[in-house]
C-alpha cells in the first residue's frame, strides 16, 4: 500500500512538472519568455560588484565613491522598471 501511495505521489509530480512545461511552451509561442528575476537581481549584483572594484581601483576614494552612489541609484532604478515592465507586459 506504501509503495502504491508513493507512486500516486510520484506520478502527481510529473503531471505538475509537464503542465508547468506546457504553460512554458505556449508561453514561448506567444512571445513570452521567462525570467528567474532573483538571477536578474544576481548577476546585476555580480556586475556592480565589478564595477565597484574597477571604480576604487582606477579612481579616487572620494570620486569612486560617488560613481558607485550614482550607479546604484540607477541599478536600483532600472531593475525596478525592469522588474514591473515583465508584471505588466501584455504581449
Amino acid at each position: 500500500m506504501n509503495k502504491i501511495h508513493k507512486l500516486e505521489s510520484e506520478i502527481v509530480t510529473i503531471d505538475n512538472t509537464v503542465e508547468g512545461k506546457e504553460k512554458d511552451i505556449i508561453g514561448y509561442e506567444n512571445g513570452i519568455i521567462p525570467l528567474n528575476i532573483p538571477s536578474l537581481k544576481g548577476s546585476v549584483g555580480e556586475f556592480m560588484g565589478g564595477w565597484q572594484n574597477y571604480t576604487y581601483g582606477n579612481f579616487s576614494h572620494q570620486k569612486a565613491k560617488h560613481l558607485i552612489d550614482d550607479s546604484i541609484a540607477l541599478q536600483n532604478r532600472w531593475l525596478e522598471n525592469k522588474i514591473v515592465g515583465l508584471k505588466t507586459d501584455t504581449k
